[in-house]
């Protein structure tokens, strides 16, 4: 059991980034006031690939790429490690700007908590599963909180928002598939499980903020002014940004760390 709890939880730090965590990528894909239709399809397909991913790990593990592409195996190598160093480009400037915003002080936040992030992988796949599993129920605690402090409206349903679901789960689980893949052998229970739990945890999450988006929805950071209304509560809310980043960075430093050591380098 500890394990689907600890895999589950890696999947869930890595798609709540800043973008999710603030609303942005949801407005950006499915509009100010998403119907509950949305984070249950999304959860579904999330469900699906996400056991897709585990099962491929648990039986061929590290070389995934090079079983299931051959010779090809290279490209997809370079494709999901441009997108791990664009995320972490992303992951670094984000926090920079959200610790600039709530500091004043101009110092280097991002590449600060790129260290930290290195110094957790030392301890390999179980530093990023240890982090996550303290991280994430911290992240959904404070989400729970900051979504229910508004009135809760859910959106009407709109049948032409679901083609948008696949692409919004292909494009966070493009950084999660080199993790999934990498977390070992599970039995089939386990796999179930686990893309359970992270699927349930993630669409129920995305339903609380498609309720309380249209409070902000023309906002930047959308859920960050819904918090505005408390200054304990904004507080809380930034330190979650901030923590949402780092899960999601700690991902995007894994997999760059082992394409390099499955070749040799230090």
């Amino acid at each position: 059991m500890k394990k689907v709890v600890t895999v589950a939880m890696v999947s869930v730090g890595t798609m709540i980034g800043a973008g999710y965590a603030s609303g942005q990528e949801i407005v950006a894909f499915f509009g100010g006031s998403p119907s509950l239709l949305v984070p249950a399809v999304c959860g579904l397909i999330m469900f699906a690939l996400t056991a897709c991913l585990l099962a491929v790990g648990a039986r061929v593990g590290d070389d995934a790429n090079a079983v299931m592409f051959g010779r090809l195996s290279f490209v997809v190598d370079a494709v999901m490690l441009l997108n791990a160093l664009i995320v972490l480009s992303a992951m670094i400037a984000g926090m920079n700007e959200l610790m600039a915003d709530m500091t004043g002080a101009p110092l280097p936040f991002g590449l600060m908590l790129a260290a930290a992030g290195v110094i957790v992988l030392r301890r390999g796949n179980d530093g990023l599963r240890a982090a996550n599993t303290l991280i994430v129920p911290l992240i959904v605690i404070v989400m729970t909180l900051t979504c229910t402090s508004v009135p809760l409206s859910p959106g009407s349903p709109d049948l032409s928002a679901l083609p948008s679901c696949f692409t919004y789960v292909s494009m966070n689980l493009l950084l999660s598939a080199g993790v999934l893949v990498r977390q070992g052998k599970m039995t089939r229970r386990e796999i179930l499980l686990s893309s359970a739990l992270s699927s349930v945890i993630i669409s129920a999450l995305m339903a609380l903020i498609c309720c309380a988006l249209p409070a902000a929805a023309s906002s930047d950071m959308p859920m960050l002014s819904v918090a505005r209304g408390s200054q304990t509560l904004y507080v809380l809310f930034a330190l979650c940004l901030a923590v949402s980043i780092f899960t999601t960075l700690l991902s995007a430093l894994a997999l760059p760390r082992e394409w390099g050591l499955k070749r040799g380098q230090p």
